[in-house]
């Protein structure tokens, strides 16, 4: 997803206790009817999420 295009986005970063806590991010994007974004660290240093 382009971020640029989308009307709101849901941000995540180290405040992130555990990979599993993506899931509970990812609801919240769809109730928001939302993308959800990362921060550097947890795409490149956890793996957790795409670039």
């Amino acid at each position: 997803m382009d971020l640029s295009k989308a009307k709101r986005v849901v941000g995540v970063g180290r405040g992130l206790a555990a990979q599993d806590d993506l899931k509970m991010v990812h609801e919240l994007a769809a109730v928001l009817n939302a993308e959800v974004g990362c921060s550097r660290p947890i795409a490149e240093g956890e793996n957790w999420m795409e670039r």
